[in-house]
């Protein structure tokens, strides 16, 4: 994996699910004006869907506001990731707003270890917070990543990843998640249905409840 091979699976996720591939030349004319080499072109295609784009979206945005990204100290809207390799040789920082993604790699030549505790965090993840302050924000502004769909905030098994119950709730499985609408779990978890709730002591049982 290149660093330009990660800017460009991120630029899908920036890019709501569609391709953004990166390119360097987009054409070479001589002095006469005669088009010597055109970059090929070829239409945004899907590859991920817009509500997985958005979920992980989401989840990004968390990483750089309270995650190992923080210190990254952006003042405006933006997600992504930090990664690190085994026995600290390598050390990654890619995220994007929603204009520009960038993808930093630290690491050395020869794939030994950079230093104790290298990691994305510490060596990549200043980079690539100074890079993206110096973008000029006339040519790059930034909005917010709201996705253009709805979503609910469900409470969801982490074991079944079906609506939660009280059941769940008992077993501390349940979660809160923000889901597309249309994406919602249509049934509550069969696997801690009401019968598995534990009852406080002293606690009147609740009233029988037919289960499947």
């Amino acid at each position: 994996m290149t660093p330009l091979n990660l800017t460009a699976a991120y630029a899908v996720l920036a890019n709501q699910g569609l391709t953004a591939w990166p390119y360097v030349i987009a054409e070479i004319r001589n002095r006469s004006g005669e088009v010597l080499y055109a970059r090929a072109t070829a239409a945004p295609r899907r590859v991920v869907a817009p509500d997985v784009a958005a979920n992980l979206a989401l989840m990004l945005e968390q990483t750089i506001e309270s995650g190992t990204g923080r210190a990254a100290n952006i003042a405006w809207p933006a997600a992504g990731k930090t990664g690190t390799s085994q026995d600290y040789r390598d050390a990654w920082f890619a995220g994007y707003t929603s204009s520009i993604t960038c993808a930093v790699w630290v690491g050395m030549d020869d794939n030994t270890r950079t230093i104790s505790r290298g990691y994305g965090s510490t060596l990549a993840l200043p980079i690539w917070a100074d890079v993206m302050k110096a973008a000029d924000p006339r040519k790059y502004p930034t909005y917010d990543l709201t996705p253009t769909m709805r979503f609910k905030k469900v409470r969801i098994c982490r074991y079944t990843s079906q609506i939660a119950t009280r059941g769940c709730e008992s077993h501390r499985s349940a979660y809160t998640a923000s889901i597309p609408v249309d994406l919602i779990p249509k049934h509550t978890c069969d696997n801690h249905p009401v019968r598995a709730e534990v009852l406080p002591e002293k606690a009147e049982p609740p009233r029988a409840i037919p289960i499947r």
